[in-house]
């Protein structure tokens, strides 16, 4: 048990100095069956793999995951070419900041700027318009 902040202080420097033993790469396969695994068996350090898309992976993966998934499915729907994918991730964005958040009642945009979004405005991804010109008679 810690009793002052002297004694917490000398804990956290102790912990800081120790090395770290497992690595936990990010989803590419790059580090497995290389000479990156075979150096981290040499130092003693583990490389652990994890699910794709698994609960243990951190916040940033798991947003680019939760943006990435839209963006796929606004870009096979509109058909349009690769070059317009970051047109699909802004657009995934805007939707995703005025969906309602899972836990709570409310929206990103809602808890960021304390007013309901105007939604009235979205339309699909890219999506085509016609326009009719009547011809006169």
């Amino acid at each position: 048990m810690i009793n002052d902040k002297k004694q917490g202080e000398e804990k956290l420097r102790g912990e800081k100095k120790k090395p770290g033993n497992c690595i936990v790469p990010d989803i590419s396969d790059e580090c497995y069956k290389t000479s990156m695994e075979n150096w981290c068996a040499s130092q003693g350090i583990k490389l652990m793999p994890y699910a794709p898309d698994g609960s243990s992976i951190n916040y940033a993966e798991r947003a680019v995951l939760t943006l990435r998934n839209p963006m796929k499915a606004m870009m096979s729907h509109s058909g349009l070419p690769p070059s317009f994918w970051p047109d699909a991730l802004r657009n995934a964005t805007y939707v995703r900041n005025r969906v309602l958040c899972k836990g709570t009642s409310r929206t990103p945009f809602e808890l960021f700027f304390g007013r309901k979004p105007d939604i009235y405005h979205i339309k699909k991804h890219l999506e085509r318009w016609y326009m009719h010109i009547y011809q006169s008679v």
